[in-house]
């Protein structure tokens, strides 16, 4: 996928990709909107969050937080001006000092019901939203593999179809660096 915005322009795993279509109306969604972003350490790169949040979309996964258990982000997303809700999921503290995590934000209106770690940098994450038809739910799995081997992606998807039941596979979206 191109890099937008100049996103990525000097790491590789800095692209991200948009998916979805815009907010039908307020907290009434035909599909929420989404950018996944690989931050490579989401302190490090606040221009980039400030472009990424720009893009005005509903879910925002980012995978490379570089957070660790503990850290506090509120300053962080204050001095960013932003509406979003955060869930993260740190890198256990004592894996590694630096690398992995992932958060993700998302706008009113959108709620979390279920977050499932599913290996030691991904999840996955069951919402509920209101759209103009009714309540509808998706799974959305926020996704990072640092090496991408076959054997890697297997496992991921092995791990998924336990999770996700069969009849939300065509409302399942996969967000990350695979």
């Amino acid at each position: 996928m191109e890099p937008a915005s100049g996103l990525g322009s000097d790491h590789p795993s800095g692209s991200f990709v948009n998916i979805g279509r815009a907010c039908a109306s307020k907290n009434k969604y035909v599909n929420p909107t989404k950018v996944s972003w690989n931050a490579r350490s989401v302190k490090k790169n606040l221009l980039k969050l400030r472009e990424v949040l720009m893009l005005n979309c509903d879910i925002v996964p980012i995978q490379e937080s570089w957070l660790c258990d503990g850290q506090d982000i509120a300053q962080l997303f204050s001095y960013l001006g932003t509406s979003y809700q955060c869930k993260r999921m740190d890198r256990r503290s004592g894996v590694k000092k630096t690398g992995g995590g992932t958060l993700i934000l998302f706008r009113e209106g959108l709620t979390v019901i279920k977050e499932i770690r599913i290996s030691e940098d991904s999840e996955l994450y069951q919402l509920i939203f209101n759209s103009l038809s009714g309540t509808r739910t998706i799974w959305l799995g926020n996704v990072y593999l640092n090496r991408g081997s076959k054997a890697q992606i297997q496992s991921l998807f092995r791990n998924v179809e336990k999770i996700v039941p069969p009849d939300y596979c065509a409302e399942y979206f996969p967000c990350g660096r695979l």
